[in-house]
């Protein structure tokens, strides 16, 4: 029985030479994701003085009720921009693809 040769793989002409290009990204300082964490770290501590503020000023808890809900949404996000930032500084976090199986 004679081995049937392997069939030959055809590869159009503008894909000769065709290599696939290694992705390297560009791993310095997160300044972008810093910026964020401090303005939105900035804007919950201003929402919360002005939370207290206003209760010391009425005394009425109805009046800071707004100040309450806008300071836990503006929590979510502010917690994630701290994960973010400080994924920077762990290496397995930072690129996937670098991970030892």
């Amino acid at each position: 029985m004679k081995s049937d040769p392997e069939p030959e793989i055809l590869v159009p002409p503008d894909m000769e030479s065709f290599e696939i290009e290694e992705v390297s990204k560009s791993y310095g300082f997160p300044y972008r994701r810093l910026v964020i964490m401090i303005l939105l770290s900035l804007l919950l501590v201003f929402v919360c003085g002005m939370g207290i503020s206003a209760y010391n000023k009425t005394g009425d808890i109805s009046e800071v009720i707004p100040y309450w809900i806008f300071s836990v949404l503006l929590l979510t996000p502010t917690a994630c921009s701290y994960y973010f930032f400080f994924s920077y500084f762990q290496p397995r976090l930072r690129n996937p693809y670098d991970w030892e199986n």
